[in-house]
């Protein structure tokens, strides 16, 4: 553990920080399942693993009777008393507590690995982070246990591999996961937990799965310069808080603050206030955007609608009704995205007598950047033409939906038995 205020603990080791056996050298009577006159059980653990000549594959401690005795869990094979017998005990399972009160980096560059011994199944390495203090680890660890953040921070700041070998990755009430490093098991992020990502404004890398129902503590320091968490996986933030604060560097310009390969479930509750005229964006696939200028016409008019529609439904390519048309598209002509059964802009359908027709679209000006409306025709349904020469005027707006009367121009072949109309948004 590391304590002492102003300084910093230091783990620098070019092999590997693992479990050690230990070795007892012993006379062994004929078939027996104690041990006696070992110079020491310190150290020993029930559960042990028990190699040596006549000792039978699988044996482990069952007890420790006393300083120099212990009971074996199956018989050993000597028919006779053996002398000068070596026995190796191969550590249990264990657990790596970093803990202490020094906020200073105390570190661990070594690699963190798991025992394994070749009759034996591996013997698991944990890691677990208690106390108030600050850890760091910066090696490509390679250990399969689980790593927990129980208080303090955790920070990871590895340049390859795992800073928490393949094990998963918890974050509980009061611990803090950060650093520029790269996890590779799937993290989750507790109630009361905190993810803040980097050293200052950074990026943390993991390559699974990642739910946080905690804070994500998001750091801004100038343009295109912010905290960013990428998920190589799903991304579920159901139950999160979005903290965002500014460094030196202040708040600029647009910042993706997150990315993901797989699903988004949820969105983030804000508090603190954003910084002035930003607002989060879900709206492009496997991103989560920081966008200046305040929200956009696409958020505003998504936030309008109940229940909340939330996470990947949020994509403007994603259909949360499941009417076939993408948030997008009912978006642009004035539709209802959680409603199966708002499916058709046509107002009024084509006269064929008169070219007239009559469709809803987005309040023109609204959109940013903003969206063209365009008529075009076709007789085969392959190919379509663009009408320059149609004409289009407003003939009600109701909130912020407008009814548009289109007129073809003259050049359409309105008797033609095969003539097809539609209004594309761009």
């Amino acid at each position: 553990s590391g304590s002492a205020p102003g300084a910093s603990l230091v783990f620098n080791n070019a092999g590997s920080i693992g479990q050690n056996d230990l070795t007892r050298v012993v006379t062994l009577p004929a078939l027996t399942t104690t041990v006696t006159g070992l110079i020491s059980t310190a150290n020993m653990k029930v559960g042990a693993r028990v190699t040596g000549t006549n000792v039978a594959t699988g044996t482990t401690i069952a007890s420790i009777t006393d300083a120099t005795t212990i009971v074996l869990s199956q018989a050993t094979t000597n028919a006779a008393s053996a002398a000068n017998i070596t026995l190796t005990f191969t550590s249990v399972d264990r657990a790596l507590v970093l803990t202490g009160s020094n906020t200073d980096s105390n570190s661990i560059a070594g690699i963190l690995s798991d025992r394994t011994v070749a009759t034996f199944p591996t013997g698991v390495l944990s890691l677990s982070k208690t106390g108030v203090g600050t850890w760091a680890l910066s090696g490509a660890n390679t250990h399969t246990g689980n790593t927990t953040v129980t208080g303090g921070k955790l920070l990871v700041t590895n340049t390859t591999g795992s800073a928490t070998g393949a094990g998963t990755v918890t974050v509980a009430t009061t611990g803090t996961l950060g650093g520029t490093g790269s996890i590779a098991g799937a993290t989750t992020i507790s109630a009361g937990g905190t993810i803040a990502p980097g050293l200052s404004a950074g990026t943390l890398t993991i390559g699974s799965n990642t739910t946080i129902a905690g804070t994500y503590a998001c750091e801004l320091d100038g343009a295109a310069n912010g905290d960013k968490i990428a998920v190589t996986g799903n991304l579920n933030l159901t139950g999160s808080t979005l903290a965002v604060s500014t460094l030196g560097g202040g708040a600029s310009g647009d910042y993706v603050i997150a990315t993901y390969t797989g699903s988004l479930t949820g969105t983030f509750a804000v508090s603190p206030a954003l910084p002035s005229g930003y607002s989060v964006s879900y709206a492009t696939a496997g991103q989560v955007k920081l966008i200046s200028g305040g929200a956009t016409d696409y958020d505003s008019w998504l936030n309008t609608f109940a229940p909340p529609i939330t996470g990947a439904d949020r994509l403007a390519t994603a259909d949360p009704d499941s009417d076939g048309l993408t948030n997008q598209q009912e978006y642009a002509f004035g539709l209802t995205p959680n409603s199966g059964s708002s499916v058709n802009p046509i107002a009024v359908q084509l006269n064929k007598a008169t070219g007239k027709f009559s469709y809803t679209r987005r309040t023109l000006g609204l959109p940013s950047p903003a969206l063209v409306y365009t008529v075009e025709t076709s007789t085969t349904l392959t190919g379509w033409t663009v009408d320059v020469g149609a004409t289009e005027s407003v003939t009600g707006t109701v909130g912020q939906v407008q009814t548009v009367e289109v007129t073809l121009s003259a050049t359409i072949p309105l008797s033609d038995p095969k003539l097809f109309v539609r209004v594309v948004a761009r």
